[in-house]
């Protein structure tokens, strides 16, 4: 048997037919401790990859010394204490592997470059560490280690959503630094022990026209690839016509995004202050810009006893930026008008402005509030969206009845009325939006907020969906009758069709009963945890059970694939703009996937 401290090992591991090659996976058979064929393999299949060890062991100074010239012209060797015993074993390729996979979990985990292998103060640092480690080479590490890293947490997250029984997926498109066009999908489930989990299935080139056909068939690739095609549920995606359509190719539940259909709704209602906000922007522009202006802004606060608070500056495609630039500003409102009139600024702010920016500040709060619980990625977020929306919709319309507001921000609220019940009602009037309510324990009836209509259709229906798993028990048994009522001449038949109704009755029965107990039911606090909830009552609910599973799985938002294109933003940097596509997808499919396995 070939020894595993041989360098050839670091590309192998043994199997039973043979060796398993790293990064093909090719079996490749050896014999007689011969590790030849494993030699001509890799130098023929991944000739970029370095056979052996960078920096192979070798003697030092400090082991033999200079050979001393005597007097008859020979030379003389000078032996010392280091010669009488065995150099230390070279470090062993599975321990080497192990290294290798970690410092490239690194990597990919912490934004790094692959040339990190190849600067000089980190050499040195690592081989502080371990003496016997040997850096990789870069090409090593992005050529083999990388697809390597890569194939192995394909296979794993490939498991995990086998135990799935239904998926929901997000999906969305992202043009890089490059000006590549890429697409990502993530997947949502709850597996058996009640944890929604959450995958990264791909985040690729995408070159081709953005139609709706052509993304259902890259998502249709994509999920064959983790064998889950039979298994998808619903596609998340923002209010794009081709998403939709990709949608109903698929023949799948489309629900829009929250956070995006928010954002719409709250930039629209923006501009009936936009003077108001010009007015801040300007004034954070002119701290923003000047050192003088800033330095003297925390000379103020200091000397205001003020917390030192930064202004901060809006970004056109996120509204709740602009909530917060204004409600920083507000905060610091006194040590500004202090600094504005010592440095003489031009301000066009007046009483006014602030009286609007007070008023706004306080209805974009909720707006806010809302938008952090639609984009959680951790906790349940479709029915937090369907109740919130409703009762966001309520709050505004008190305030407007009960407060008295400033014009411009009247006009404001009504713009925000309007945009909710226009783009939201159709949203949260959705089949799969209603069951969540219904099946999330901390909002049940009372997550309609009194739409009685709503409530009861949403509750015979859930009982429709119940009854064939309340027969599955009985599946047998109900396809032998059917077998048997096909035959003509039967003279039992009457009474066969007779139990079989009494049958349908009954399960209709078993369902109205568990889903009538599931709703007498204490409700859950809002803020205990419904996974663990349905996980303790998974005996008691059986069929309610596998529906809270498929309908409280689902995202509200396709936010996880915008945190992706962060991500992958911060990896395919100005520094880094020669990474290609297939090195990206395979960086952040580890950076994204590693810690949830």
């Amino acid at each position: 048997m070939a020894h595993m401290t041989s360098d050839i090992w670091q590309h192998f591991t043994k199997s039973e037919s043979g060796a398993k090659c790293r990064y093909c996976q090719q079996i490749v058979s050896y014999c007689k401790g011969s590790t030849s064929n494993l030699k001509r393999h890799i130098g023929r299949k991944h000739p970029t990859v370095p056979l052996y060890r960078s920096n192979p062991l070798s003697t030092t100074n400090s082991e033999i010394d200079s050979p001393l010239e005597g007097t008859s012209g020979q030379q003389n060797v000078c032996t010392t204490i280091t010669n009488f015993f065995q150099p230390s074993k070279p470090m062993s390729s599975e321990s080497k592997k192990k290294i290798d996979s970690l410092l490239l979990l690194m990597i990919c985990k912490e934004y790094h470059p692959f040339s990190i292998v190849e600067n000089e103060y980190f050499g040195d640092f690592v081989k502080a560490l371990n003496p016997k480690y040997e850096l990789p080479t870069r090409k090593s590490i992005s050529n083999a280690a990388l697809p390597a890293l890569y194939n192995e947490t394909l296979e794993v997250v490939k498991s995990k959503l086998l135990i799935a029984s239904t998926v929901s997926l997000t999906a969305d498109c992202w043009t890089s630094i490059n000006n590549d066009n890429f697409c990502a999908v993530t997947a949502h489930f709850i597996n058996n022990k009640y944890e929604l989990c959450s995958y990264l299935l791909e985040c690729s080139d995408f070159s081709i026209t953005h139609t709706g056909k052509n993304i259902a068939d890259w998502i249709t690739t994509v999920t064959n690839t983790f064998e889950i095609s039979d298994k998808l549920f619903t596609l998340v995606t923002d209010n794009a016509t081709n998403m939709k359509s990709a949608a109903t190719i698929l023949n799948l539940s489309h629900l829009p995004c929250g956070a995006h259909t928010l954002n719409l709704v709250v930039q629209r209602g923006l501009q009936k202050i936009k003077s108001t906000i010009e007015n801040v922007k300007s004034i954070v522009m002119h701290f923003k810009k000047s050192s003088k202006a800033a330095q003297k802004l925390a000379e103020m606060q200091t000397s205001l006893n003020h917390p030192l608070l930064k202004i901060k500056q809006d970004c056109p495609t996120r509204w709740n930026s602009t909530y917060e630039m204004l409600d920083r500003f507000k905060q610091n409102r006194i040590p500004l008008a202090s600094c504005i009139a010592t440095l003489k600024i031009s301000c066009k702010l007046e009483e006014e402005d602030w009286l609007i920016i007070e008023q706004a500040t306080k209805i974009l709060k909720l707006f806010n509030t809302v938008t952090i619980e639609i984009m959680a990625e951790k906790t349940i977020s479709i029915s937090t969206m369907g109740f919130l929306t409703r009762s966001l919709l309520q709050k505004i319309i008190e305030k407007k009845e009960k407060e008295v507001l400033h014009h411009k921000v009247i006009d404001l609220v009504d713009d925000l009325i309007l945009g909710l019940k226009t783009r939201f009602e159709t949203t949260n009037n959705l089949e799969i939006v209603s069951y969540a309510i219904l099946l999330d324990p901390r909002l049940k009836k009372d997550g309609f907020l009194g739409s009685d209509a709503q409530y009861q259709n949403v509750y015979t229906h859930m009982i429709e969906k119940m009854i064939p798993f309340q027969n599955r028990m009985d599946t047998q048994i109900k396809d032998n009758a059917e077998k048997d009522l096909d035959s003509d001449d039967d003279i039992w038949q009457p009474l066969k069709k007779v139990h079989q109704s009494e049958h349908t009755s009954s399960a209709r029965i078993l369902a109205a009963l568990e889903l009538d107990r599931y709703i007498s039911e204490k409700k859950l606090q809002v803020k205990c945890d419904p996974f663990l909830w349905w996980k303790e009552r998974e005996v008691i609910y059986p069929t309610l059970s596998y529906f809270a599973k498929q309908y409280l799985s689902i995202p509200a938002s396709s936010v996880p694939c915008e945190r992706i294109f962060s991500k992958a933003g911060n990896i395919l940097t100005e520094k880094r703009n020669r990474l290609t596509s297939k090195k990206l997808k395979e960086i952040i499919f580890i950076k994204q996937n590693y810690h949830n396995l």
